[in-house]
């Protein structure tokens, strides 16, 4: 869909988090069938581990087919590989992609199975697309909650800059993630200074016989020099 008549959703609330109910939010909020199309971002985290698993297992295949093409298809030459034992490294990336894909179809299908439950596989966030650009703007603008951190709309990023992972994120984590974050820099703040002065305090103890000159000089910016070298 067009990038000026659509705008990304996030922090689309539990109890809405379904296609069907999304698209019901925003058509009671603009009424006069305004609303064309609403889509939740879906969970595809164990989907796309299958893809991945897939894709590397073909290139593995091509390289043990072009292994063998070099042996000039030598029945007796076939590549072998160490999988708990040696096997025939083609037959065992030639089953294991059929394995995989058989999963990644019962997967697709599980995902779509349950994309229309509330919840589930739905994220929290979405993309909303209207017939007209200019309803798509004034979305922009509303404020739906007083809380900040829910029904935020913006302009939806180019489609190929989009992180589905950071759309597909649960907010709790990502809120955890933030607050570690926050805890982390502010004992930064707090043991900086102690720290940087107390190993220059210790470098400066140390007795380095005929490089001493040397040594004073470098010695004092020395907790400054490890301790910028964290940041």
């Amino acid at each position: 869909e067009p990038r000026s008549t659509t705008v990304l959703v996030e922090g689309i609330p539990p109890e809405d988090q379904s296609d069907e109910m999304l698209y019901k939010y925003f058509a009671e909020m603009f009424p006069g069938e305004k609303v064309k199309s609403a889509y939740v971002v879906k969970m595809t985290s164990a989907l796309r581990a299958k893809i991945a698993s897939r894709e590397s297992a073909e290139h593995s295949l091509a390289e043990a087919n072009a292994k063998w093409e070099k042996e000039g298809k030598d029945p007796e030459k076939r590549p072998q590989e160490f999988h708990f034992g040696y096997v025939d490294a083609i037959k065992y990336y030639e089953d294991y992609i059929e394995d995989l894909k058989t999963q990644i179809k019962a997967e697709r299908e599980a995902i779509a199975g349950a994309a229309s439950s509330v919840g589930g596989v739905n994220a929290s966030s979405g993309f909303v697309t209207f017939h007209e650009r200019s309803d798509a703007e004034v979305a922009q603008r509303l404020d739906y909650r007083s809380d900040s951190e829910t029904w935020v709309v913006s302009k939806p990023p180019d489609p190929n800059s989009i992180r589905w992972e950071d759309l597909q994120a649960d907010p709790t984590t990502v809120g955890a993630e933030h607050c570690i974050g926050y805890g982390l820099v502010a004992a930064l703040y707090l043991t900086y200074i102690p720290i940087t002065v107390g190993i220059s305090r210790l470098a400066g103890m140390v007795d380095m016989g005929a490089l001493e000159p040397l040594w004073v000089g470098f010695a004092p910016s020395l907790g400054l020099t490890l301790m910028v070298s964290f940041l």
